[in-house]
């Protein structure tokens, strides 16, 4: 949910807001996922693969622009009032210049010192209708045409993208002007029929009219002192599509955050430290000693710019400080490694030294939760799991394994139990 943007690239993962992407989001809160670097997760691989092989036409691009700044940050308000899995969106990312911050960049339809003439479209128009609208736009600069919401309900932004310009490339026109989603400019006027045509100053709209498709007139209007709403000077229709915001709430509510939940917690710990869970059992009580000296990579400056180290040097945090903790790995799921792992908490509680208990694996059938309760209340320790920075800065590789300093250096010790 906190990582949906609303650009024309990461607006694609609306469409399959009741399937893939919220346990994407759930995964991603819950696992700490790159989602925001990562839209390709909020599509399903078919979408995915779609959207890999398309060949977007230039004429399409230009049909599906960006949802603009303005429907962005009117996003960001109904967002709001949303809550996920019990808790609201922080303020923190609408305000800033997070996926939902005020600090997107999106290019803005209306703009400041602007003069921007709008038509307001929808596909329930006949052929001569429409086509007549976006001729009015020909030739004008910083004219568009609007449309409220997807083509169908059940539409992603690709597929409305396409729907529009297999409709458009029917009417023959020499130039297709740009068509945006922006369902705020809709809401701006409080436009339910169309065609509309309005022209704005900046985000100020100027006047606008109903079913008459001729700007100059609008300016002749203007520039007699005709301003606001200028009356009904033609056919109107019916909107087809729904309000982008209706289909957001309805695809939300569609949703069993519940469900979810539940499922991305029962497969949490399917992928967690899924590498490290076998690592080969220790066949040989063995030691070996580790040098834990670091190497500055750039200068280190403390207050009044004194330099506590350089680029290039080099020491050992053992000389500094202190390491008086007592490493313990062991597979939790071998029973004989888990007593082993018991006693050799008990045996560095007795010796002052802070045991740091870490498992590779543990049992995950039935409910991982219970069985990892279950292995917690073994211990005094809370246990770790076995993660890449520990298995690499230690060399960890059999279980079950000491590691604790030694005369200045870490010493490893691999203990074979059979």
């Amino acid at each position: 949910m906190k990582r949906l943007v609303l650009s024309l690239c990461l607006s694609l993962p609306i469409a399959a807001f009741a399937q893939s992407s919220v346990q994407n989001a759930i995964d991603a809160a819950k696992q700490a996922a790159e989602v925001r670097e990562n839209p390709g997760a909020y599509l399903s691989p078919e979408a995915v693969s779609a959207l890999q092989g398309a060949e977007i036409p230039e004429e399409a691009m230009r049909i599906a622009q960006s949802i603009q700044k303005r429907a962005h940050d009117d996003l960001n308000e109904k967002l709001k009032t949303f809550e996920f899995m019990g808790a609201q969106v922080d303020p923190e990312y609408a305000e800033g210049s997070g996926p939902f911050g005020n600090n997107q960049g999106n290019e803005s339809i209306l703009k400041d010192e602007q003069t921007t003439s709008v038509a307001y479209i929808s596909l329930s128009m006949p052929d001569d209708v429409l086509k007549q609208t976006l001729l009015s736009l020909t030739g004008r600069e910083n004219a568009v045409a609007v449309i409220r919401g997807f083509v169908e309900p059940d539409h992603n932004i690709m597929q409305s993208m396409y729907a529009l310009k297999e409709r458009i490339d029917l009417l023959n026109l020499r130039d297709t002007p740009n068509v945006y989603l922006d369902f705020t400019l809709f809401d701006e006027l409080s436009i339910q029929r169309v065609p509309a045509f309005a022209i704005f100053d900046g985000e100020e709209p100027l006047a606008y009219v109903d079913g008459l498709p001729n700007f100059e007139w609008i300016e002749d209007q203007i520039e007699g002192g005709e301003t606001g709403y200028l009356g009904q000077k033609g056919a109107m229709f019916e909107i087809a599509e729904e309000h982008f915001m209706d289909t957001i709430e309805r695809r939300m509510n569609q949703i069993d955050f519940e469900a979810q939940k539940e499922r991305a917690i029962a497969n949490y710990w399917n992928a967690r430290g899924r590498e490290y869970r076998h690592l080969p059992k220790a066949t040989e009580t063995t030691s070996y000693y580790l040098d834990m000296s670091i190497t500055v990579d750039e200068d280190i400056v403390g207050p009044g710019n004194h330099v506590v180290a350089r680029r290039g040097d080099t020491f050992n945090p053992l000389e500094l400080l202190p390491f008086n903790r007592f490493g313990i790995v062991f597979d939790g799921t071998d029973e004989a490694q888990v007593e082993w792992a018991i006693e050799q908490e008990r045996q560095a509680i007795n010796r002052n030294l802070i045991p740091i208990v870490i498992f590779t694996n543990f049992s995950i059938e039935g409910d991982p939760w219970e069985n990892l309760e279950s292995l917690q209340k073994k211990f005094q320790t809370n246990l770790g799991q076995m993660m890449k920075p520990i298995k690499d800065r230690f060399q960890i590789e059999a279980v079950p394994s000491t590691f604790e300093e030694e005369e200045k250096m870490m010493k490893v010790t691999e203990v074979a139990l059979d």
